[in-house]
């Protein structure tokens, strides 16, 4: 079996030829055991193949020491709090379950709140203003949620969901729709950009898991189209504009995925 040093030097050669060719490819780095200056998953004791886009000539770490991820997390946890917006309910209460409200973590279409189930554990809940079309994009959600599970990637399970009458302040809202979900902390994608005191290492660390996560989920969701017709899903009786779109190629972009720090993994957080 050869050995790391050899593999990386086998790579190094590769990306010197291959910058007589182009600025910029897609490099495959085949990867041995768990040692940090190849590169591996500290995780796992077996080969990796792990796709990642950079310029030629360059041969980012894909891995922190633990010590080093530590850190990392405390920066993710620093800015993750100072994101979350004062709620403006103190609980939530839905067949079957109740839920302390301890903050908001976005506004948009929809409210999404961070929550604390009776057994402890923080959830994610959104809240939305019912129509048709919300009714069938939830169904795609469900359905492609499952899809991804089933693939072994990591995604926010849903735990409840309840559609009801509304009152806030004794007035009627309207029909509202509670979704709950497993609550990951992390930071995604876009919010990358926006934190200023992550060091070079950090960031080239996470830029490379997130465009390995893509890389990946991109591959899986090509079989999407096929697991649904292997298990009898009509996602079109529960259309919605853009459902043909997110069939072939799905929603996966930064904005859509999390670097959860307590799991060292990239989560598909709103699929």
């Amino acid at each position: 079996m050869l050995s790391n040093q050899v593999l990386l030097n086998i790579t190094k050669l590769l990306v010197s030829l291959l910058s007589n060719i182009c600025t910029v490819t897609t490099v495959f780095y085949v990867l041995i055991g768990n040692s940090t200056t190849s590169f591996a998953d500290m995780n796992e004791n077996k080969c990796h193949l792990l796709f990642v886009q950079s310029p030629i000539g360059s041969v980012p770490d894909i891995e922190l020491p633990i010590e080093n991820r530590s850190i990392l997390q405390g920066k993710i946890q620093a800015y993750r709090k100072s994101k979350i917006a004062k709620p403006d309910i103190k609980s939530l209460r839905l067949e079957g379950a109740s839920y302390q409200i301890l903050g908001i973590l976005g506004r948009g279409s929809s409210v999404v709140y961070l929550g604390r189930a009776s057994n402890g554990n923080l959830v994610q809940i959104k809240k939305i203003v019912s129509d048709t079309l919300w009714a069938n994009s939830l169904f795609y959600e469900m359905t492609v949620t499952r899809f991804y599970l089933e693939n072994g990637i990591l995604v926010p399970k849903i735990l409840d969901f309840e559609f009801k009458d509304y009152y806030e302040d004794g007035q009627y809202v309207g029909g509202v729709a509670f979704l709950v979900k497993e609550y990951f902390e992390g930071i995604t994608g876009d919010e990358l950009a926006a934190i200023q005191n992550f060091s070079a290492q950090e960031r080239t660390f996470l830029q490379n898991k997130f465009q390995a996560s893509i890389t990946k989920l991109m591959s899986i969701h090509k079989g999407f189209a096929g697991w649904l017709k292997e298990n009898q899903i009509n996602l079109h009786e529960n259309s919605f504009p853009e459902l043909d779109r997110l069939i072939q190629q799905g929603d996966i972009k930064s904005a859509n995925l999390m670097y959860a720090s307590l799991l060292n993994d990239v989560v598909i957080f709103d699929p």
